[in-house]
């Protein structure tokens, strides 16, 4: 059974927003349960890339170039990307 964490309700709305979601944190916390929970309940097609994969990880040298191939994926302004990661805390916390 999985922790229901208060920041899975602000991921979900970062991904109604911004076509890319990142959630970092220290290893053991859940985060890959977490993305995969919230990827089973999405309606749209989604990505998962686990960066401490080198296969996943090479898949961004070229950022615009792996993400064009996503039609979903709007073409979207850095700015917006550099606002979201300014202005967001997400840490692992339990509701």
């Amino acid at each position: 059974m999985m922790i229901t964490r208060k920041v899975q309700k602000t991921v979900e709305l970062s991904l109604k927003q911004y076509p890319v979601v990142g959630i970092l944190g220290s290893r053991q916390v859940g985060k890959t349960t977490l993305a995969r929970a919230i990827q089973s309940i999405l309606t749209q097609k989604s990505v998962y890339l686990d960066l401490e994969l080198p296969s996943d990880l090479s898949k961004l040298q070229d950022p615009e170039l792996y993400m064009g191939q996503f039609r979903v994926f709007p073409k979207y302004r850095s700015d917006n990307v550099k606002n979201f990661a300014a202005g967001s805390q997400c840490g692992g916390e339990r509701r």
